[in-house]
């Protein structure tokens, strides 16, 4: 049940309601008639209300709740009450009720004032910090204050809450954080946003991998620096593809250095070095040895050794480090061709 129903039944219990099943079923037709009629108008249904209470013989609870509701959500009040239902809602009141009759009498001025420091830090955090719903948080608070023992404290502190003009700076006198409506962010400064996405956008390292960790983190210091919106909208319009991702960065002058063109950067390298590595003379006299080693070995026929002497210029020409390959290795390369390849 919701905090507000919940306050509601508490209201309740002062007026001694000897028919709780009318009292909910008049509860919830007038709420009935109200949403088939298309309506969500308090005023309508409280005045639809309050008269069918003094028709059936509740007037004075009629109107205590009809108040309450008033501060506690009004029509989603007798929505709530309708979605919970007539027999469970009257079942809990009697159960309220019988329970109330049932407690001792106690002092109310003493209690344990650890016992106290727990409920607060437990119940305090219940009020949303709206102002439409202290009331129904106060019924509430004070309602489990007195079970547990500490009605008088928990009176006092909604006493000098309400005076103090500061509600949520009074909770947290006592460490307890009232979860407000955030202010809205100002506008962000687009040359402050140039500046981050500068700093920033480089810490991605162009992998799928690190997109997942620098996403948060881009967007932790955008909004210590005040561009969260900027950011969201350029992680939001950004491609689902590393390479087209990488150029999107790209557009707006962020160069990612990906693993794949250090890779690339590095191969170039290796092959600049191995075709620097023979001069065309060494080159040449590798060819010569190769064609020798043709011509002479058996495996060989003479129509294919200007095929095999062919084949091996090329082998050369993208792979200058076959220049070294000694006689012993030529050889067995020319034995290891399939005949059907010759």
């Amino acid at each position: 049940m919701d905090q507000a129903l919940d306050g509601a039944l508490r209201v309740l219990l002062d007026h001694d309601v000897r028919d709780p099943e009318l009292l909910f079923t008049v509860v919830v037709e007038v709420y009935q008639d109200l949403d088939s009629a298309g309506s969500s108008d308090f005023d309508a249904l409280r005045a639809a209300f309050l008269d069918r209470a003094a028709v059936e013989g509740f007037p004075a609870a009629g109107e205590e709740l009809a108040r309450y509701a008033e501060g506690n959500g009004g029509v989603e009040l007798f929505r709530a009450a309708q979605d919970t239902g007539v027999a469970a809602l009257a079942a809990e009141l009697r159960g309220m009720a019988a329970a109330t009759e049932a407690a001792p009498e106690v002092d109310d001025t003493a209690y344990d004032e650890g016992e106290w420091a727990a409920f607060l830090q437990e119940y305090g955090p219940s009020w949303d910090g709206q102002e439409e719903n202290w009331s129904g948080f106060v019924d509430y608070f004070l309602f489990y204050a007195a079970e547990r023992g500490v009605a008088a404290p928990a009176g006092s502190f909604v006493e000098y809450a309400a005076d103090s003009g500061d509600r949520v700076g009074f909770f947290a006198g006592y460490g307890i954080v009232i979860a407000t409506a955030a202010e809205p962010e100002a506008e962000p400064d687009p040359e402050v946003w140039a500046a981050f996405l500068a700093e920033f956008g480089p810490s991605w390292d162009g992998t799928e991998e690190a997109w997942e960790t620098f996403t948060p983190y881009f967007l932790f210091y955008a909004d210590e620096r005040g561009v969260r919106s900027f950011a969201e909208a350029f992680l939001e319009h950004a491609p689902t593809t590393t390479p087209e991702r990488v150029e999107y960065f790209a557009n707006y002058g962020i160069v990612i250095a990906t693993p794949v063109a250090e890779a690339q950067s590095d191969e170039d390298d290796v092959l600049e070095a191995l075709e620097n590595l023979f001069s065309p003379e060494e080159i040449a006299e590798a060819q010569d040895r190769f064609g020798e080693i043709a011509q002479e070995s058996d495996a060989i026929p003479d129509a294919a050794v200007d095929d095999m002497n062919e084949a091996f210029a090329q082998l050369v020409a993208e792979m200058p480090e076959a220049a070294a390959l000694s006689r012993e290795q030529m050889a067995q390369l020319l034995a290891s061709i399939p005949a059907d390849r010759l």
